[in-house]
């Protein structure tokens, strides 16, 4: 089964398997796959972006299932982020997504070829800000130049790309046993690969272990 396969049927609720850290055992679970608590690895720089570009629009390529956009953000001494299900502790100051960012955002899209909510193409304009979060270490070496090009055509080249990308293997394994981060590769190889293909754009890389 293809990669692109693969991802239609984990979103559609296919089982995957997770490895836990501390035994090496795998746990079986259905759902909720890409529910955005990786985002908040973008979070600081979107934010920043945000505020320093007044009217801008946003696309999350490769949005999985959205959620991060609806998520509740818990604000206190400084940024930090809840995952998905837990209450805000009463403390913070609990807001959504597009509350945090402010009014200088226009607007989002969320795009994911793979998703059965979210594989409708943006539309035909360019976005000020691309964020390619967790995503192009899921897609295999050989179709990155045209993915990569893609985020490039979709974005306004006065504008950035902000990218998360982990430099280790994924907890994540589909049921043939297959690590679900199947491209990784030294930091500046990354950035080779990046500027190759994406040569106009501004870039904002966020290496995670």
């Amino acid at each position: 089964m293809k990669y692109a396969e693969k991802y239609k049927a984990l979103h559609e609720g296919a089982e995957y398997k997770i490895k836990d850290p501390d035994t090496g055992e795998f746990k079986i679970k259905k759902g909720n796959y890409g529910n955005g608590s990786g985002f908040k690895t973008v979070l600081k720089p979107l934010k920043r972006f945000i505020d320093e570009h007044p009217g801008a629009i946003v696309l999350d390529y490769g949005c999985g299932s959205g959620k991060a956009w609806d998520h509740k953000l818990a604000i206190y001494n400084g940024e930090k982020y809840t995952r998905p299900g837990k209450r805000v502790p009463d403390k913070y100051d609990a807001m959504t997504m597009t509350q945090y960012l402010g009014e200088n955002l226009q607007g989002f899209y969320r795009y994911d070829p793979f998703h059965p909510k979210y594989y409708m193409r943006p539309p035909a304009i360019k976005f000020d800000l691309t964020i390619v979060n967790d995503v192009i270490e899921h897609v295999p070496l050989e179709e990155l130049p045209a993915l990569l090009r893609d985020v490039a055509d979709l974005t306004c080249t006065c504008g950035a790309i902000l990218m998360s990308i982990p430099n280790s293997p994924s907890y994540a394994h589909f049921m043939d046993g297959e690590n679900m981060h199947c491209t990784l590769m030294p930091r500046d190889d990354w950035k080779k690969l990046l500027r190759k293909y994406i040569p106009k754009h501004k870039l904002i890389v966020n290496f995670t272990p």
